[in-house]
């Protein structure tokens, strides 16, 4: 891996010449051990990303992090974190009755990845290292697993220690530092948007406003979740702006904007409105970094993982934020959904970020659009990540207090919004969206 300057800093090149996982991966010590990475680096890995390959960091630098010394906690902490996540998934793709054995290892790895981490934050300030077993845990547990409660304790300590080295900008050093710390911003940033504006606390920091400005600012930004930098700025941005509209309307959003928020919004509009097309020649260009030869299919699939993204993004605006009601975006939805389902059709499996998918499927309410949504969350279901369970569950929430409350009402589901934040609520979740 080399470095290159821009205006005076080492960013990293991504020109990483990535080598067979058997020579990337050192043997760990033991049979079941080798066993469970195996099956992280060439079944669960691949269920991490929308576009797999050499060029998947779960399939590539996390394992190259987890490898480099047995003496390091950090080390070992992602190393039992990858274990666990492997083993949780194996519990649910054979079964849970069929999987009584990984019961037992995958608790033992994810305890162990808890140790670890809790000696190294003591003892270690080791960046990458960290940062990446302080990402991989709450995976294993709040993801795979499908604990839908408990993970914001993870990131708020996620959030704190990247903040703590910020100054130092320690994605710059390094393709391993990037990578992590374009993990945790994404993530950071999909959390946020399952949050309310309630109070101060849910506000993103100056702090992370700083390293996201930097780290969003870099054309290869997203494409772990199949998006483009362009993608989740919006998202950035109007989670920005529904915190501005809190401030002015703290008992709930009336339609008034002042002429600052109606200048944001029409920024954010004018954003979205960039072709497909575009970002998609911008996501080929970074795979090329890397030699990844780009074939039609999936250049293909590219474009619809991008196209379904960037109306979720739409959808997360108009729905979630400036609660239009789903009668007035139901073409969107059906895009969003019938782009998933082509997706599904031609990767022939459903790994596709999930929280555009949400973003649409909450707002399905014809009979017609819930049957596609519902195919689209099924083929989600079994990728073997326990979570897309309680997020099937979420939407069938949101459906069914849509419905009630139609007939409640005498008036058609399409003309009322429901608030899917309240609804995860109701149901005791908190459903991470990863």
């Amino acid at each position: 891996m080399s470095l290159r300057k821009r205006g005076g800093d080492a960013t990293p090149e991504f020109a990483m010449d990535f080598i067979e996982i058997d020579r990337l991966v050192k043997p760990p010590q033991s049979p079941e051990e080798r066993r469970l990475l195996h099956h992280f680096v060439t079944a669960t890995s691949s269920t991490m990303v929308p576009v797999d390959g050499l060029h998947n960091p779960w399939k590539s630098i996390y394992p190259l992090i987890a490898s480099r010394s047995a003496t390091s906690p950090g080390v070992r902490s992602l190393h039992h974190a990858l274990l666990a996540q492997s083993a949780y998934h194996l519990i649910n793709l054979l079964g849970k009755d069929a999987a009584c054995p990984e019961k037992t290892r995958a608790g033992y790895h994810y305890g162990r990845a808890l140790r670890e981490l809790r000696r190294n934050l003591r003892t270690s300030t080791v960046y990458e290292e960290s940062l990446a077993a302080l990402l991989a845990i709450p995976l294993a547990e709040h993801v795979f697993r499908g604990d839908a409660d408990g993970w914001h304790v993870h990131y708020a300590a996620a959030i704190e220690f990247v903040c703590q080295h910020a100054p130092s900008r320690p994605w710059t050093k390094s393709i391993e530092a990037w990578t992590v710390s374009q993990s945790f911003a994404l993530e950071y940033l999909i959390l946020q948007t399952s949050k309310g504006c309630p109070s101060s606390s849910s506000r993103i920091p100056t702090s992370m406003h700083n390293v996201l400005d930097e780290l969003l600012d870099k054309p290869s930004f997203g494409y772990t979740h199949g998006g483009t930098g362009h993608i989740f700025r919006m998202i950035y941005q109007i989670r920005c702006l529904e915190e501005d509209m809190y401030q002015e309307h703290p008992q709930g959003f009336t339609g008034v904007m002042n002429a600052a928020m109606q200048t944001k919004l029409s920024a954010i509009i004018r954003q979205l409105e960039m072709p497909i097309e575009d970002q998609v020649d911008i996501y080929v260009r970074h795979q090329e970094t890397y030699g990844i030869e780009i074939s039609r299919h999936m250049r293909t699939s590219i474009h619809l993982h991008i196209e379904l993204f960037t109306v979720g993004v739409e959808l997360y605006l108009l729905s979630t934020v400036l609660r239009c009601p789903p009668c007035s975006v139901h073409e969107k939805v059906d895009k969003v959904l019938a782009a998933t389902a082509d997706y599904v059709d031609l990767q022939q499996r459903g790994s596709f970020s999930i929280w555009p998918v949400f973003m649409a499927a909450t707002q399905a309410y014809t009979p017609e659009a819930q049957s596609l949504a519902t195919y689209c969350l099924q083929s989600a279901d079994d990728t073997g990540a326990a979570n897309r369970r309680d997020v099937h569950r979420l939407v069938r929430q949101v459906w069914f207090g849509r419905q009630r409350l139609a007939e409640t009402l005498r008036c058609d589901p399409g003309g009322l919004f429901i608030d899917w934040r309240e609804a995860m609520k109701g149901l005791g979740l908190n459903v991470l969206l990863l």
